[in-house]
This record gives C-alpha cells, structure tokens and sequence, in this order.
C-alpha cells in the first residue's frame, strides 16, 4: 500500500509547483474562456455599430440639388444619317430574301417528305376460318402431328 507520507510528499510538490507558476497552465478554465468568448463578442459588435454608424452617416449627408451638367451638343450629319439608313433598308431586303427562301424550302420538305396516309379497317370481332393443312409444306421429323404449322389462334 501507498504510505500517507508518500502521498503528502506528492501533494506537497503539486501545490508548491502551482504557487511557482505565474499562469494556469490547465486545459479547461471556464472563466478564462467565458472572459475571452465575450470580449470577442463585444469587440465584434463594437465593430458592427462602427460600420453601420459610420455607413449611415456617408449616406444619410447626401444633397439632391447638385450642379446641372451641360450636356454636348449632338452634331447632326445628315450625310451620315442617309447612310446609315440605306445599309439598314440593304440588310432588311437580304434578310426578307433569305426568310422567305428558307419557308419555301421548308414547305417543299413538308410536302414531300409526308408520304401518303393508309388507313387501316381494324374489327373487334373474332373471325375463324377453317382450311385445310399444306400438304407442300415440308414436315418436321419428331413432330407429333402431321396435319401442318399450328396457326395459334
């Protein structure tokens, strides 16, 4: 068994490295993290009120009357109006020509590539007829009637 001066011995050694040690070197000390978790928040919320403080005022100090801006006089060339317009009307009449050349080539393709429609007459009553066997057709060895191919109807 451990002697009770053994353990004091130990006891004393523990206490007295605690008290040589100026930080508490322990993994778990809840006021050292509650102390550090909310320091961080009030800095982080300090830093939000700042910037939306900061923010509000730049926008909040804005003037609507500003100075009217001169705007440049447009130069009209007439020349280059006219211009412009008859390469406008030139690439409306290519496009018209192509448009209509390809509906006619699509119609051609529809007219010609739809073949003729055959209806077929369909019953829903049940027919039977009756014929006699195919004595051309040839019989198969082993098979054990000689009257002709089974119909399966």
């Amino acid at each position: 068994m451990i002697e009770n001066a053994f353990v004091k011995k130990l006891v004393k050694g523990v206490l007295r490295n605690r008290k040589q040690s100026l930080l508490d070197r322990s993994i778990m000390h809840p006021t050292r993290e509650w102390v550090t978790g909310l320091a961080l928040g009030i800095l982080i919320l300090t830093l939000g009120v700042a910037w939306g403080v900061s923010t509000y005022i730049q926008f909040s100090n804005v003037s609507v009357s500003g100075e009217a801006v001169e705007d440049a006089a447009v130069v009209y060339r007439q020349s280059l109006v006219e211009t412009a317009l008859t390469d406008f009307e030139a690439r409306k009449k290519e496009y018209e020509t192509l448009k209509q050349t390809l509906l006619n080539k699509q119609r051609n393709v529809e007219t010609v590539a739809l073949p003729p429609q055959v209806e077929i007459a369909t019953t829903t009553e049940e027919t039977v007829t009756e014929s006699e066997p195919d004595m051309s057709s040839p019989i198969l060895e082993g098979s054990e009637s000689n009257e002709g191919p089974e119909l399966g109807l």
